[in-house]
């Protein structure tokens, strides 16, 4: 892949043209990732309503019939359902790894074998998640995809 920024001061907004030959996975990553780098999610903390960044978005945890946002350092409740997120975020980065978390593969440090054909998420915070066996197969695909571009 080639890339090429030019400067215009003559534009009001970032301009982005895409030219493939026809390697269709690649260019509907690309073009997801695109759509959503400035797409924002609404979640609440303390009683005040933020709007949080996708790639600042390291998982989302379901506990008690809510939904959490996780970043760096904080944690926001949203009003989506994990499935809603699901759908809402087919972006390539996302990917369940239970029933209950939703993970930002960006955010994956290592990952460790555990005990009946569970893992461990060591994240880029220093968090660490449980990948349940059911997840994983899904989770190594699509990181796999991720790593060459497809």
């Amino acid at each position: 892949m080639k890339l090429i920024v030019e400067q215009s001061g003559e534009l009001t907004e970032i301009e982005i043209v895409i030219r493939h030959n026809d390697k269709m996975n690649a260019v509907k990553r690309l073009t997801r990732y695109i759509e959503q780098f400035n797409f924002q999610l609404q979640g609440k903390k303390e009683g005040k309503t933020y709007y949080i960044p996708l790639n600042e978005i390291y998982y989302f945890e379901s506990i008690d019939e809510k939904i959490f946002i996780y970043s760096i350092q904080e944690v926001f409740e949203t009003t989506y359902r994990l499935y809603e997120l699901e759908q809402l975020l087919e972006q390539p980065n996302f990917q369940r790894i239970s029933k209950s978390t939703l993970l930002n593969i960006e955010k994956l440090e290592s990952v460790r074998p555990l005990f009946h054909g569970k893992l461990e998420a060591s994240l880029k915070n220093e968090e660490k998640l449980i990948i349940n066996r059911h997840y994983v197969k899904p989770l190594k695909e699509k990181i796999k995809s991720f790593e060459v571009g497809l």
